[in-house]
């Protein structure tokens, strides 16, 4: 638990003394750059896993309140190569910018595509890179795999 005189009670269920280092890379669209930051993390157990990856609650101690939760995805493949989450995060982080472009059009429904990061988790052995979004509360339902299924019921 993670109770105590600091507000860190209610609900918060990470554990600091666990804290590992890791570099953050952020992909600026706008400069077509990555920026790069040392940060602490608290990695938790995996709480779900797909095919390839693993998701696991993470906590950004550089961060407060509902900024610092993040979900974050490790391959089960230790040799997967760390580009494969560069491409996914600038794809997404580009996705992101047209998804902005298009909802200022006012359309009836508006997209958005979840910010994106790049962790290199330097306290582990082979110093594994991950990808990093937002966490957000509420039930999640998945509607494709990573090949040919998709589900009817995705109301788009």
């Amino acid at each position: 638990g993670g109770g105590g005189p600091c507000g860190l009670g209610g609900g918060d269920d990470f554990d600091i003394s666990r804290a590992e280092r890791a570099v953050r890379a952020v992909f600026d669209v706008e400069a077509g750059a990555w920026s790069r930051t040392l940060i602490n993390v608290v990695v938790q157990a995996p709480f779900a896993e797909g095919s390839l990856r693993t998701a696991h609650r993470m906590k950004d101690l550089t961060q407060v309140g509902e900024r610092a939760s993040f979900v974050l995805k490790l391959s089960k493949d230790p040799d997967t190569d760390p580009q494969v989450y560069y491409d996914d995060v600038r794809m997404q982080m580009v996705a992101r910018a047209y998804a902005e472009r298009f909802n200022a059009l006012g359309p009836p429904k508006r997209v958005d595509f979840l910010a994106a990061c790049v962790l290199q988790l330097l306290d582990r052995p082979g110093r594994p890179h991950c990808g990093v979004e937002r966490y957000i509360a509420g039930e999640y339902v998945k509607y494709n795999n990573n090949w040919d299924w998709a589900d009817d019921r995705r109301n788009t």
